[in-house]
């Protein structure tokens, strides 16, 4: 669906680049682990990050493990609670 030459542009840096490529099947490996209460589908998520030379996603993926998957089994978000919680630093900085 890309116009021109953007999608043969897309796949050249894929080809040099190896954590876009991760990042890529990342994101096809987490839209199939939204579509199901599997944990170990996360874990596998992990996995495929550790094996890159950037190990950030990986421990951010583990840090948040557990609210991943209670989002995954429940379908709920912690979004208004999270609005809540800045709308209150922001009146504590104004006074």
């Amino acid at each position: 669906m890309q116009k021109g030459g953007a999608r043969k542009c897309y796949e050249e840096l894929i080809s040099q680049n190896e954590l876009l490529a991760t990042c890529d099947i990342v994101d096809e490996m987490l839209a199939q682990a939204y579509s199901c209460t599997d944990a170990d589908a996360m874990e596998r998520i992990v996995d495929t990050c550790r094996g890159t030379k950037d190990r950030h996603f990986a421990r951010l993926v583990e840090s948040h493990m557990d609210g991943i998957i209670a989002h995954a089994r429940h379908h709920i978000s912690s979004g208004r609670v999270e609005v809540t919680n800045c709308m209150i630093k922001t009146l504590r900085r104004a006074g």
